[in-house]
């Protein structure tokens, strides 16, 4: 974190973040203004908070968008390894369920002993596409709108931490979502990503966080999904996270990189309701949380409105 000084004073020492005048202040000059004395709130609604400066650097990191479209594009292309699963086509149109095996390669690549046994915690993040969080107990800022990657993808990476996980080159070393920009109500994330928590993925109770497509996109294809369609099967082996290391095992490496895909019969041009059941939006908004809840320790629900209600209907869809 770069020296910072107090807005007022100039001095360095004792200093705190107002969350409301996105400004430092230290402890003699936080009294002089009357919206922190007499608590009122600041532009947009944000409180006038006193906080960590260190913290706050944090947060404004995990949430800074990307520069440029060009940014946008190669971190959405790194962060294809990530996918663990989501809608596809088959041969014939038809949507099919593909599950990428990112979660095997997880958990082989973090393990600690060989027949050791391990049992993971999952944290499903779902929500609405475009809901922003005014994470307001860390950070905010009037300059941050309400942004699709300014909730569920950004509370991921508040947890894993990016920045402070670096390797020798001075790049993140471990994998996190891809913030969405400004003023796009477009949903940032494709399908049903995966990541570890770095502080717990070499005990024998690692957390994993998913991160689920948002909700109420419509049939737009997602940011990700229109920035990484048409790369090359070399996408689908680094889905793997693990290199072949001879000729005989690279047949069974490339499927278990490619993963598999599962008929989803509720879908198929012969049913009932195939207008319905064969769009994107569906199987977001009725597929995915079906899947996450039931192998879910936590499900949390990224709103900023109290009163939308998520109602997760009856999983008997997925029998059908």
């Amino acid at each position: 974190m770069a020296e910072v000084i107090c807005d007022e004073c100039l001095i360095p020492e004792g200093l705190v973040f107002c969350t409301g005048c996105h400004a430092y202040f230290c402890g003699g000059c936080w009294n002089k203004r009357r919206a922190h004395r007499e608590g009122l709130p600041g532009p947009g609604g944000i409180p006038h908070e006193a906080n960590d400066p260190i913290i706050a650097d944090l947060v404004e990191q995990c949430m800074a968008e990307p520069t440029n479209d060009s940014d946008q594009e190669r971190q959405h292309q790194d962060d294809e390894d990530t996918t663990w699963f989501g809608l596809d086509r088959d041969a014939s149109g038809d949507p099919v369920l593909a599950e990428y095996r990112r979660y095997v390669a997880i958990m082989l690549e973090s393990a600690i002993e060989p027949g050791k046994s391990r049992y993971p915690a999952l944290v499903s993040f779902i929500g609405q596409t475009g809901m922003s969080v005014q994470m307001c107990f860390t950070y905010c800022d009037s300059s941050y709108p309400a942004t699709p990657g300014a909730g569920k993808s950004s509370l991921i990476r508040l947890l894993v931490d990016p920045k402070s996980n670096t390797n020798s080159d001075g790049n993140s070393s471990v994998a996190a979502p891809v913030v969405g920009r400004s003023a796009s109500e477009v949903p940032t994330s494709a399908d049903v990503h995966l990541y570890a928590d770095p502080r717990t993925l070499e005990t024998n109770r690692p957390i994993l966080y998913a991160d689920c497509e948002g909700f109420e996109g419509g049939e737009r294809d997602p940011i990700a999904l229109k920035q990484t369609t048409g790369l090359s099967n070399q996408i689908l082996v680094r889905r793997g996270k693990m290199q072949p290391t001879s000729t005989n095992s690279s047949n069974a490496f490339q499927k278990l990189a490619r993963g598999t895909k599962r008929a989803l019969k509720w879908a198929r041009r012969d049913s009932p309701d195939h207008d319905k059941t064969s769009k994107r939006g569906y199987a977001v908004a009725q597929m995915y949380p079906r899947i996450l809840y039931a192998f879910s320790d936590v499900v949390v629900y990224v709103l900023t409105n109290p009163r939308y209600a998520m109602l997760v209907p009856p999983c008997s869809m997925l029998t059908k």
